[in-house]
């Protein structure tokens, strides 16, 4: 492989810093990819058959990941291929006529359902066109609402969201990008002649279902879902019903992604209580809405738009050290069904004299 570039994040415009601060962590929306190779193209123009040379090696990378479903392995390789990607390409055109840029995760992400028919981890996260057949369970010592120590990081916020029709996930926690997410699910049945989709017992269970955000991490007994014993009783039709769907304490379901809407709710972000300048800043981001992930999350000075990118602690909890100093633009990153990015900024900046423990309404509303 021919040598790289010289470069450092000190000689990239002020623009391009976050591009490159997030390309080193995971694959980059097509826009930031484009711009930062025009910018190191135009300090070296001399890398055409180079290219040549390396585009048989990004499409056997590209195969392996498509064609060996191991996690761990494809991590390293997505991350391998978009810095190749970014560091080599010598034009736009190049980018446009060779490269995807999108996420790369849907590409491994598969589970076996008790009908030994294979799913992806992704459809089931982010399909709203199809349902998929799994089991939930509740909270056997919980009140009506969910838990205020979840793992999304939302606290007493988490117990009462959605009128408390919440939940927590299994594999669609995804390490904490699943957090904030709705699902719709109902109680099914195939009934062997039309494969019609249908409560499984007509007496407990409506057709309607119930919808739920994800708010902990957690299974039992194979589920994809434990859920308040709110959301769980609202399957039932009666509240008899639902007293003995509560005492079957499992049930079969089918659930699929849908849009998540508070109305006259915008984003908001509750600041960390420990959150201190100049030394740490962490928040959790509330009213997550629309059917897209937040992936990726920076803070930039207003002034000179010096951006740092945050950590996902855990959850939708984001953190950073030596915070960004001054009335501060938040910027939140959306990814898609279909790997489609999107970067969100909202209207209202944190304030200077933010303070630890406060909430701050972002002024905007999404629907991705």
């Amino acid at each position: 492989m021919a040598d790289v570039v010289p470069w450092s994040m000190d000689s990239l415009p002020a623009s391009l810093r976050w591009c490159a601060a997030y390309a080193s962590s995971r694959p980059v929306d097509k826009k930031c990819a484009v711009s930062l190779a025009k910018f190191l193209s135009s300090r070296n123009t001399s890398r055409t058959s180079e290219l040549a040379q390396l585009q048989p090696t990004l499409r056997e990378r590209e195969l392996i990941m498509a064609e060996q479903p191991n996690e761990s392995r494809l991590e390293i390789l997505a991350r391998e291929l978009i810095i190749i990607r970014i560091l080599f390409a010598n034009s736009e055109d190049f980018i446009k006529s060779n490269f995807q840029m999108r996420d790369c995760s849907s590409l491994y992400f598969t589970k076996t359902s008790n009908s030994k028919s294979k799913k992806t981890l992704a459809e089931a996260a982010t399909c709203s066109d199809c349902f998929i057949h799994s089991r939930a369970a509740y909270y056997p010592n919980s009140d009506e609402n969910g838990t205020d120590t979840g793992r999304c990081g939302y606290g007493s916020f988490g117990a009462t969201l959605n009128g408390g029709d919440v939940a927590a996930a299994s594999d669609l926690y995804r390490d904490g990008v699943g957090c904030g997410a709705c699902y719709q699910r109902r109680n099914t049945h195939h009934n062997g002649l039309l494969n019609q989709v249908r409560c499984t017992n007509s007496y407990y269970c409506t057709n309607n279902g119930v919808t739920i955000v994800i708010t902990d991490q957690g299974s039992s007994d194979n589920t994809d879902f434990i859920l308040s014993r709110r959301a769980f009783g609202r399957m039932a039709q009666t509240t008899d019903a639902a007293a003995s769907l509560l005492a079957l304490g499992v049930v079969d379901i089918e659930y699929r992604r849908v849009s998540c809407s508070y109305p006259y709710k915008n984003i908001t972000i509750k600041l960390d209580e420990n959150s201190n300048y100049p030394y740490y800043l962490g928040f959790v981001i509330w009213y997550q809405q629309g059917r897209s992930d937040i992936t990726a999350v920076q803070l930039c000075e207003t002034q000179n738009f010096v951006c740092k990118l945050l950590d996902r602690s855990y959850g939708s909890v984001w953190t950073t050290t030596s915070p960004p100093s001054g009335p501060l633009s938040l910027r939140m990153l959306f990814s898609d069904e279909n790997g489609d990015e999107t970067w969100v900024v909202p209207v209202n900046n944190i304030p200077n004299d933010w303070k630890a423990g406060q909430t701050y309404d972002t002024g905007v509303q999404v629907n991705l």
